[in-house]
């Protein structure tokens, strides 16, 4: 999705260079929590030299235009938690209460994040009836990314997709949430495979 993105934000550029990639991600994510150019600013031009808030004006403006549900989700996020004092989770029902002003940031990351730590919470349990812990280890898990080292990439990747991939009701209608697989020999070697690639990537 990333790449996808780099490629919209930066159509004249003919290759999505890793550094193009991780500003797309960067802008995406400080947009949807936040979407204010300043934040943006601040944040992205120590990474980005010569970085003007006006370029990040822009780049909010891109994003809303592409994704046009998403301005509308921070704003509904918001009203709700002005509304009820709280803001809840979809998946779970979980809440966090505000005792002042209202963090709109918090209301929609609230909306996000926790959702998808459950996700992923239920599928480790499944994960963990099915897989061999003797050659397998879960090196840390950071938000709904799950860090494995394994002696099996193919076996345990197999097993890891189909969990994580299955369905889930959302307000009565089952989503499937597609996830984005990277394996290498060390941790600074890893590549975006399939589930088909891994051996090459592994050579």
């Amino acid at each position: 999705i990333h790449v996808i993105n780099a490629r919209r934000y930066f159509p004249k550029q003919l290759t999505v260079t890793g550094q193009l990639k991780t500003l797309a991600k960067n802008g995406f994510f400080l947009t949807l929590y936040d979407g204010k150019a300043l934040k943006m600013w601040e944040t992205l031009s120590p990474m980005q030299p010569g970085l003007k808030i006006s370029q990040c004006k822009a780049f909010i403006r891109t994003t809303y235009k592409m994704y046009p549900l998403m301005r509308q989700f921070q704003l509904d996020s918001k009203e709700l938690a002005e509304q009820n004092g709280y803001a809840e989770d979809d998946l779970s029902g979980r809440r966090i209460y505000f005792w002042g002003p209202v963090e709109g940031p918090k209301s929609v990351n609230h909306r996000i994040q926790t959702p998808c730590a459950k996700m992923i919470n239920k599928a480790l349990i499944r994960i963990d009836k099915r897989i061999d812990w003797v050659d397998t280890a879960i090196l840390a898990q950071y938000h709904d990314a799950l860090i494995v080292d394994t002696n099996t990439p193919s076996k345990t990747a197999k097993l890891l997709v189909e969990e994580m991939e299955r369905p889930v009701k959302i307000n009565g209608v089952l989503r499937k949430f597609p996830v984005e697989l990277k394996v290498g020999r060390a941790w600074g070697r890893v590549k975006t495979c399939t589930l088909e690639t891994i051996e090459e990537v592994m050579v």
